[in-house]
């Protein structure tokens, strides 16, 4: 009866293990089940982040490109502007310099058009010149362009006048200032009242 009773105790614990080994293992089975889902879950995030970093990626490389284009489209433009700009001043001294031949082709006055003004030609205060020589040129000089890459070209227009009409060099910064650009006006204002006679120095405070 013992043997009976012992027998019956061991199967009933068998029994037991197997089931307990078989709950070990659903669990272990339950939990690579859901390391695969987790596992799959972060490869589907990373690809989707892949994704969005190279969609992101090309909108910039768009908006670059279309930058760059619409950059390059303003460049030409104002390329062309002065370009356009040169010619017509060009045109124009070309212009001044034949009516300037012709005001002072007077041989017998010995004087060109500008040195021959009436009133003003016997003034040879600095006032005096400045306004005779700002009166002739007055309709004739341009006015500064607000791009700093034409200022060199602005610069040379100014001079090629100022050798065709003969202008005195202690008259040429008293010319010049009325035509600046009011920032202009206001960056030379930091120059002192000696070098604000000289028109090289002018043109190179506003030039660097």
């Amino acid at each position: 009866m013992k043997m009976e009773l012992r027998k019956m105790e061991l199967e009933a614990e068998v029994r037991r293990a197997e089931r307990e080994a078989e709950a070990r293992k659903a669990e272990a089975e339950a939990r690579k089940a859901d390391l695969e889902a987790e596992k799959e879950a972060r490869k589907l995030e990373a690809e989707t982040r892949k994704l969005e970093a190279d969609k992101e990626a090309r909108k910039l490389e768009a908006e670059a490109r279309r930058a760059e284009r619409e950059a390059e489209a303003r460049r030409a433009e104002r390329k062309a502007e002065r370009e356009t700009r040169k010619m017509e001043l060009e045109m124009e001294l070309k212009k001044i310099e034949l009516q300037a031949r012709v005001q002072g082709g007077d041989d017998e006055s010995g004087t060109t058009g500008i040195e021959g003004t009436t009133a003003a030609a016997s003034d040879h205060s600095l006032t005096g010149r400045t306004k005779k020589f700002g009166d002739a040129l007055r309709h004739v000089l341009p006015h500064m362009p607000s791009e700093h890459a034409e200022l060199p070209q602005f610069f040379d227009t100014v001079e090629k006048l100022f050798t065709i009409y003969q202008v005195p060099a202690d008259v040429q910064s008293k010319l010049l200032i009325p035509i600046l650009s009011s920032q202009s006006k206001t960056i030379i204002g930091r120059m002192t009242s000696d070098d604000l006679m000289s028109y090289d120095k002018v043109k190179q405070f506003l030039l660097t």
